[in-house]
């Protein structure tokens, strides 16, 4: 069996975007991230009887350090990606690269549409990529079709605007602990922004509409206080809740507004069980057309009242795999390839802590 595992970080060689304000932003973070999931998806399939193939670009394979541990089963194959690739292009060097191989992994963030894109091109061609089907992806893809999907589902979740419309609302919306602004292809916390008054999110839209900033690819949700949680699921013939964690961010406040990162998490989270997170994960995802498939993510917020509120959908591999390997050990990721499920009978987790930042491979 032979897996190819292809990361993708917003454009070859590119890694900083622009904001909503002209101003150049970070994706350092992004990459981190990558290079966590990368590296320890790689090493658990290897460890599991896989042989792994990887085409990087050199950007990437350039930053991360993760050359050092090359085995005989981990092949690692350079393309020459030109700056500003476009998507398509880059999934037809892949296209090229990864012949021979029995299926593939998409490491990929939702934005610009990359991961949708790149899978789309993939299966085009005939590989057998491990993820959902186009409908569930392009639902999950973007957070105004999954709330809207939700809330004709009667899950619940954050009331959810465009940032276009919100201006004709804000009068008669309240916050009192203030606002986020996210892009509607959120990954990695990038772009994502709160506001201490509707005032300010208005202010906010005005100068980007003056800038020719669409307001349609932002949405606004007021900021709900609780505990930050997320959950993951390997998802074949059922869905099989792995656990949850507590979200970790880094938060820098200025101006009157913050933006923030995430960069890592712990659990278990005290109080909750397998059980009910297996009925909330099933709500949530059965509420979105479409077939989940592979490892699918859920990011929800448990209130101070006990409730719990669906936040967004990671239809891809997100970087609690980095908690949920050392809970479930490398055979985790040989069940996502055999689409079979772990064993989860008098599982009991022990306290695990994961940091991208300190993430040693």
């Amino acid at each position: 069996m032979k897996v190819a595992l292809l990361e993708y970080i917003c454009g070859s060689g590119i890694l900083r975007t622009q904001n909503d304000d002209g101003e150049p932003q970070a994706l350092e973070s992004l990459l981190s991230e990558g290079h966590a999931m990368l590296c320890s998806l790689a090493r658990d399939l290897i460890d599991s009887g896989i042989s792994v193939l990887c085409p990087l670009e050199p950007s990437i394979a350039d930053w991360g350090r993760w050359r050092s541990w090359t085995g005989p089963q981990w092949h690692w194959s350079p393309i020459p990606f030109e700056p500003r690739r476009s998507i398509d292009d880059v999934a037809s060097l892949w296209i090229d690269a990864v012949q021979g191989c029995d299926a593939a992994i998409v490491i990929a963030p939702e934005l610009d549409g990359a991961l949708a894109r790149i899978v789309s091109r993939l299966r085009d061609s005939g590989m057998k990529v491990l993820v959902s089907d186009r409908h569930f992806l392009e639902t999950a893809c973007d957070q105004w079709q999954t709330c809207q999907a939700w809330q004709a589902a009667g899950v619940r979740h954050p009331k959810t605007f465009l940032l276009s419309e919100f201006s004709e609302v804000a009068s008669s919306e309240s916050s009192p602990d203030g606002w986020v602004l996210k892009r509607r292809d959120s990954a990695g916390c990038v772009g994502q922004r709160r506001f201490e008054n509707s005032r300010s999110v208005a202010e906010h839209a005005e100068r980007g509409r003056q800038l020719g900033v669409p307001g349609d690819a932002w949405v606004v949700q007021p900021w709900v206080p609780g505990l930050a949680a997320s959950l993951a699921a390997l998802v074949g013939n059922e869905i099989c809740v792995l656990g949850a964690f507590e979200q970790r961010f880094q938060t820098i406040a200025e101006d009157g507004l913050s933006e923030w990162g995430y960069s890592g998490g712990h659990g278990p989270i005290p109080g909750i069980n397998l059980q009910d997170l297996q009925r909330f994960a099933t709500d949530v995802l059965n509420a979105l057309p479409g077939v989940p498939r592979g490892w699918v993510g859920i990011d929800f917020l448990i209130e101070p009242n006990g409730r719990w509120s669906a936040i967004e959908v990671n239809p891809r591999l997100t970087t609690s795999y980095l908690g949920y390997r050392q809970w479930h050990g490398p055979r985790l990721a040989a069940h996502w390839v055999w689409g079979s499920s772990p064993s989860l009978e008098s599982k009991e987790f022990a306290r695990v802590c994961f940091s991208v930042d300190h993430f040693e491979g």
